[in-house]
């Protein structure tokens, strides 16, 4: 939810955001092409990695391998034959990073599920002031998901504020992105907690219309329309039910995928079915395995 890059392991194509100007741009994109060459993201001892799971701008270090998928691109089915794999693991070979530090990272495929969960209610306190502060605007994408993965319920009405607050006019990229992610982190805060509140807002945020009710005073800076807007922040809530592997939450995504009988719930049955299904394999498989076997399973 608050990723700058996504690339195919291995593959041939890859999506980034716009960071700025080189150096970091070029670590952004070198990273991402190493992933389309089967280079797994360093998860451990990576200082100065250009694979590592986060961007600074000194992170130019390849080894020999990496060094070869660069240089000798082979086809998919061979790359497993020199690629190591490196498992996803908690920052171990340095002590807990300072969860100010920890968030004002530029994480390349978002905020690492377990590297989040080693905080606790200190760290929330910290979080929530932090959420509440416009110069930490930047880095509120990252906030609200470290919020959510540590699970503490005290930070769903914090969470709720940031979401509704009427704000005016057409938001900032980094605000718009915080907004997204807080409504989906709200399934993280379900899946640890249970909390009703939670779990009902995420149901209600199922009908775009709602959204109109709830923030009319600010416009996406991605999105043409209202309209539009409102069926992103309501496919934000479906990931987010998706991530609860909350039994009542399959109740209302399976809902999701009955007949629609009017034009307008066919039309976002029609841009969400896809969003819908992908939700309920997420849910089916949290709710069996957990969490933490589910970033495990997906990382690379």
């Amino acid at each position: 939810m608050n990723l700058i890059g996504c690339a195919e392991l291995p593959g041939d194509s890859f999506i980034v955001e716009d960071i700025g100007p080189y150096p970091r741009a070029g670590v952004l994109w070198a990273h991402a092409f190493g992933n389309n060459q089967g280079l797994q993201n360093c998860q451990a001892n990576c200082l100065y990695r250009l694979m590592n799971y986060f961007i600074v701008e000194s992170n130019r270090i390849i080894d020999a391998n990496e060094c070869a998928a660069f240089l000798q691109p082979r086809p998919a089915a061979q790359l497993n034959e020199f690629l190591p794999s490196v498992p996803q693991a908690p920052e171990d070979s340095e002590q807990r990073t300072d969860v100010r530090e920890f968030v004002h990272r530029l994480y390349i495929h978002g905020v690492l599920y377990q590297n989040a969960i080693q905080y606790g209610t200190e760290e929330v306190d910290i979080l929530i002031n932090m959420l509440q502060d416009p110069a930490e605007e930047p880095y509120w994408s990252n906030i609200v998901i470290t919020l959510g993965m540590i699970g503490d319920e005290k930070a769903i009405e914090p969470l709720l504020q940031f979401i509704n607050k009427d704000a005016h006019g057409e938001l900032s990229p980094s605000h718009y992105k915080a907004i997204t992610g807080a409504i989906g982190s709200l399934g993280y805060l379900l899946n640890k907690s249970g909390n009703q509140k939670a779990l009902t807002y995420l149901q209600e945020s199922l009908d775009p219309n709602v959204w109109t009710e709830r923030v009319p005073s600010w416009t996406s800076p991605f999105h043409l329309n209202v309209e539009e807007r409102n069926i992103q922040l309501s496919i934000m809530a479906i990931i987010g039910l998706g991530l609860s592997g909350h039994p009542e939450a399959e109740k209302s995504l399976r809902s999701l995928q009955e007949p629609a009988t009017t034009l307008e719930s066919q039309e976002f049955q029609r841009k969400t079915s896809e969003v819908v299904n992908e939700a309920l394999r997420a849910l089916e498989f949290i709710a069996k395995e957990g969490l933490s076997q589910y970033y495990e399973q997906s990382s690379y």
